[in-house]
């Protein structure tokens, strides 16, 4: 995946085996290139953690944006959802592991405009057999400024299922963002406005559109 926070310097990050033998061994890298497409760090890029992935949990869902100053945060899949921030000078600014947000699927990640980044995603609730549609506000130290845990995006029965739901955000140029989900097994639409406390302007139930 590709981003471009300065001019003609693209950053780009993938997923690769460790080694030509690895089957499942995994990990993921990122490059810088100039103006003329030529590599402004290591040949082979620069690993976001120091640990390769295992045939149990590897790594997948990869995600990239930039932090609004030169620089950008990776974010990827691997048990638990894991982010990466690094500076314009390929420094990992999150030490050699990046940090662990939480257990559950990404669907959606924005920058909030103040160098940190707004996230939606699924949290899975295995003993109910069913997962909740969550979001959270980080700084660009990576620490949660919304509720502990997240806030429920919307909490209506009908959004509360096992089943594959779609998901949209765009921000809403404030630090906070607008959502829409739509239930696939009923063809129903909701949307939600989340501001940049973390309040939900259209109520805990949303709006059926």
């Amino acid at each position: 995946t590709i981003c471009s926070p300065m001019p003609g310097r693209p950053y780009v990050t993938w997923i690769e085996r460790s080694s030509p033998t690895a089957a499942m061994d995994r990990q993921t890298y990122m490059q810088k290139l100039d103006e003329e497409g030529n590599i402004l760090w290591a040949p082979n890029g620069i690993p976001l953690s120091d640990t390769d992935s295992d045939s149990l949990w590897p790594r997948e869902n990869l995600l990239l944006i930039e932090d609004g100053h030169g620089g950008t945060f990776t974010f990827w899949s691997h048990d638990y959802q894991f982010v990466q921030h690094v500076d314009s000078n390929g420094i990992r600014m999150l030490g050699p592991e990046g940090k662990s947000l939480f257990n559950g699927n990404t669907r959606d990640v924005l920058p909030d405009r103040n160098g940190g980044f707004i996230m939606n995603y699924l949290e899975e609730d295995p003993p109910n057999q069913t997962s909740y549609p969550m979001a959270q506000r980080f700084s660009p130290t990576v620490t949660e400024l919304w509720n502990s845990g997240g806030v429920r995006i919307v909490r209506n029965p009908l959004l509360v299922r096992s089943e594959r739901r779609e998901c949209d955000m765009t921000s809403d140029g404030s630090g906070g963002c607008f959502i829409v989900l739509l239930s696939k097994g009923e063809g129903n639409v909701w949307s939600q406005w989340i501001d940049s406390t973390g309040r939900l302007r259209y109520g805990i139930e949303g709006y059926q559109i």
